[in-house]
């Protein structure tokens, strides 16, 4: 009896998918409770072809399909699945052999379903760290440090799909991925937000492990945060009840009673344009920087992208068009993921 979905959402990622279905294939859950479904965006780069050599596995199953975008590509697999419970697992990441039986096993002790577990997702120790990984990294680490710490109406935040498990019935009741964010970010943390209406809990299991075998350029991780930017303010027109329009409360803050606030925003933005960005990632590309002032270094120029995105989308919305992530390249997906806005 299959107890356990695990989906594996790809897209011409191949070389890292080859590990991540070798390590869930050597899993010490047993193997008849267990399926795999690999839900594929229109791979062009041999996946189908090594797929199909994995078909004399009955618990394999390959779902190939055009364009559809990140959250419309788990949401097929969500549709495939028939085990009770749901283990997302990105396409770059290696599962520890006990993986799947920390999740099930965490989920029947707790004999709950609406529970949610995050597992740990550490970058790989043989992954090479160019200076933008380690920045990434940082931001990880950052987050799985304050996990258990995380305030109680930001729970939600949790949702991140490279290693987290779920009830499907409970998933689907909560009407799974917004199939409008195509690109892979903010689609988890929108759905962790209509989890936790629908009353959800959310758990971190720093046991549950599967390394992640992060990749990303430099270039394609500035894209990366404007695409976020943007997703923000599709994220704000979905949810206004949250009470607030992160979005537009960076572009357009407040202005504040206290004068040194004042000051501090505008000696801040005054680092947030073209030419200080331009310098300081000539820099950062020409003198290796020392960990700390490389991530200060990196964070002022992704953010300054990451407001590109955020304008981008109110351009959008104030044109009366909802901005859809990614609307430069609809479709495509920058290789890498990052936490949303609002997580560390």
């Amino acid at each position: 009896m299959i107890q356990v979905s695990v989906i594996v959402a790809t897209c011409n990622r191949i070389d890292r998918l080859k590990l991540c279905i070798s390590s869930l294939l050597n899993q010490t859950y047993p193997e008849t409770n267990y399926e795999i479904i690999v839900t594929d965006d229109g791979s062009t780069d041999g996946t189908r072809e090594y797929m199909a050599t994995l078909a004399q596995h009955d618990r394999v199953r390959y779902l190939w399909h055009p364009n559809v975008g990140t959250a419309g590509n788990r949401n097929i697999g969500i549709r495939n699945a028939t085990g009770e419970l749901i283990l997302f697992i990105d396409d770059d990441v290696e599962a520890t052999r006990d993986l799947i039986a920390r999740h099930a096993g965490l989920h029947a002790r707790q004999h709950t379903p609406t529970l949610v577990v995050l597992g740990y997702a550490p970058f790989a120790p043989a992954l090479r760290r160019s200076a933008v990984i380690r920045y990434r990294e940082a931001i990880w680490n950052s987050l799985y440090d304050r996990a258990d710490t995380w305030p109680e109406q930001k729970r939600y935040q949790l949702v991140i799909t490279n290693n987290l498990s779920l009830s499907r019935a409970f998933l689907v009741r909560a009407g799974c991925f917004d199939e409008q964010f195509r690109n892979a970010t903010h689609e988890d943390t929108e759905l962790g937000y209509r989890l936790m209406q629908i009353g959800m809990t959310f758990m971190f299991c720093r046991d549950a492990v599967a390394y992640h075998h992060f990749r990303i350029s430099p270039q394609d991780s500035l894209i990366k945060e404007r695409r976020k930017g943007e997703a923000q303010v599709l994220f704000d027109r979905r949810h206004p009840e949250l009470g607030t329009e992160f979005s537009l409360d960076i572009l357009a803050p407040k202005r504040s009673r206290r004068p040194l606030v004042n000051l501090w925003r505008r000696c801040k933005w005054a680092l947030y344009n073209r030419v200080t960005t331009g310098l300081l990632t000539f820099m950062s590309r020409l003198v290796p920087l020392p960990p700390r002032l490389n991530y200060r270094v990196l964070g002022i120029i992704h953010w300054y992208y990451y407001i590109l995105g955020l304008k981008d989308g109110a351009r959008l919305v104030n044109a009366g068009t909802s901005p859809e992530p990614g609307s430069a390249g609809a479709g495509s997906r920058v290789d890498g993921e990052s936490p949303p806005v609002g997580k560390p």
